[in-house]
């Protein structure tokens, strides 16, 4: 039986696959495709668990820390290469964002100013 984050998962997903163009929701399709065929999931954190304190670099050499950025609340990060693929993430987080009062931030390391862009 779905639980309550499951539930909200899958309305986040149908209300945001909504708004993707065809070429989106064809790399949408494509990258969720690749995440469950390796298996990703299973090396990541469970629900609950708290990330180890870390640094990240920004292009022009600042490092942030993710305690700075949890200051607010939880944190909903997420890493860009560039491209189609950054565009969706973006509009992922946003919607998570959304439903957990959360900091959203979006990495970018090689764009020197504003590689780290919070909300």
């Amino acid at each position: 039986m779905p639980n309550q984050t499951d539930k909200a998962r899958a309305q986040i997903r149908t209300e945001l696959l909504t708004t993707f163009s065809a070429a989106d929701r064809e790399s949408y399709s494509h990258l969720v495709g690749w995440l469950r065929d390796t298996d990703v999931a299973s090396h990541a954190l469970k629900l609950g668990e708290l990330a180890p304190d870390f640094l990240l670099p920004c292009a022009d050499g600042r490092l942030h820390s993710s305690e700075q950025l949890r200051r607010n609340g939880p944190l909903v990060l997420s890493f860009f290469r560039g491209g189609c693929s950054a565009d969706v993430g973006m509009k992922v987080l946003q919607a998570l964002v959304g439903r957990l009062g959360a900091t959203n931030s979006g990495w970018h390391p090689t764009r020197p100013a504003g590689a780290l862009a919070s909300q």
